[in-house]
């Protein structure tokens, strides 16, 4: 019996001291991190899917209560981005982002980006900088994108 306290005590004095020896924050730094490059991955996927028209790509990557408000202060549903890009209402030529900036809190990330993207909605091309912001929240082990919103830059 004594041996066994002694074991656990040992056992558990290790513990603690191999959790000391990372520093304080050193493994929440690290899982920040990691939560940061799954969040880009899955960003770029959307931009993929966007740029190709994937609306089934598109469809997976967001929830089900998804908005999407344009630079013209529009307020779409998921359902009415998915429509218009199978309808070829909305498309994607190219992308081009940059100051991309993600702040982590637990599971629900907050991106903000610059962008430059030549997209083509109702027959008209636009191609302006914009700032857009997307937040993306953990379910299920996925990341999903809830809002997107985007603002174009006046006088870049």
């Amino acid at each position: 019996m004594v041996r066994r306290v002694g074991f656990f005590l040992l056992a558990s004095v290790a513990l603690v001291g191999a959790l000391e020896a990372t520093g304080p924050g050193e493994n929440e730094a690290d899982s920040v991190e990691a939560i940061k490059q799954e969040v880009l991955r899955v960003e770029e996927e959307r931009s993929q899917a966007m740029l190709k028209g994937d609306a089934d790509a598109l469809g997976r990557i967001c929830a089900d209560e998804f908005a999407w408000m344009s630079p013209r202060g529009e307020l779409l549903t998921k359902a009415e981005i998915l429509e218009n890009l199978r309808s070829h209402k909305q498309e994607y030529v190219s992308t081009n982002r940059d100051d991309i900036r993600l702040h982590v809190y637990g599971n629900t990330v907050v991106m903000t980006v610059h962008s430059l993207s030549t997209a083509r909605y109702e027959g008209k091309t636009f191609n302006y900088p914009r700032r857009f912001s997307n937040v993306y929240v953990k379910r299920n082990g996925q990341w999903q994108l809830v809002l997107h919103q985007a603002t174009r830059i006046a006088n870049p």
